[in-house]
């Protein structure tokens, strides 16, 4: 192989190690310990989608499941060729004592006033992250914490289909955004260019005027 082919090639892979990867990622926490992290793509979405993610409407139900699965009893922790929590009970025990970490004692409970409610249960937190920015970070109080559901699978499956529904309510808004683009060009006469060009509050206006012509 001659020396021009193989920088060639040289030049290529490097080329594709520079390629960035974007990535959504949810992560719920106790105080500031990760429990559970999810990570998905998020080059599926155009860059407007993606950058202009909305899931307020999906915050109570997420708090809501979270609390449920959090306080939650007579969980399973495996199936019968892995149990996570016996897992952790015998790497904890190797030790010949109880490490100051223990991830199975409770945390301290909190009292809030929140819009004049009083709030209590263990600290806890969500938030949805694009390339580890932030988009959104909620806190919450579980009442009744059980410690030991970080090693559940009912954690694992409710987080992964809170991720499911974040997927599927930005998967919408980019069809949207689509429908909108491909009006801009049929009525504005834009070409990509321009379209990529526009500023966030310039698009929204040009699409409320085609939503409303008597605003022109």
């Amino acid at each position: 192989m001659s020396e021009e082919v193989i920088e060639l090639e040289n030049d290529v892979n490097v080329e594709k190690s520079k390629k960035h990867v974007n990535y959504f990622k949810f992560v719920l926490y106790q105080g500031d310990t990760v429990i559970n992290t999810r990570i998905f793509d998020a080059d599926n979405f155009n860059p407007l989608t993606r950058y202009s993610v909305d899931i307020r409407n999906l915050i109570p139900s997420i708090n809501q499941r979270l609390q449920k699965t959090l306080s939650g009893k007579n969980l399973s922790y495996g199936d019968s060729n892995y149990d996570y929590i016996r897992h952790y009970k015998d790497c904890r025990d190797a030790f010949g004592k109880t490490p100051t970490d223990n991830t199975l004692e409770k945390p301290p409970y909190k009292v809030q006033i929140i819009n004049e409610r009083q709030i209590k249960g263990v600290e806890c937190r969500f938030g949805l992250y694009i390339n580890n920015n932030p988009i959104v970070e909620r806190d919450f109080y579980v009442d009744g914490y059980n410690p030991a559901t970080r090693f559940s699978t009912e954690l694992t499956s409710v987080i992964k289909n809170i991720c499911e529904d974040i997927f599927h309510n930005i998967k919408s808004n980019d069809i949207k955004n689509m429908w909108d683009d491909y009006y801009l060009i049929r009525n504005y006469g834009l070409s990509s260019q321009q379209l990529r060009d526009l500023s966030f509050k310039r698009r929204k206006e040009m699409v409320a005027n085609l939503k409303n012509p008597s605003r022109n």
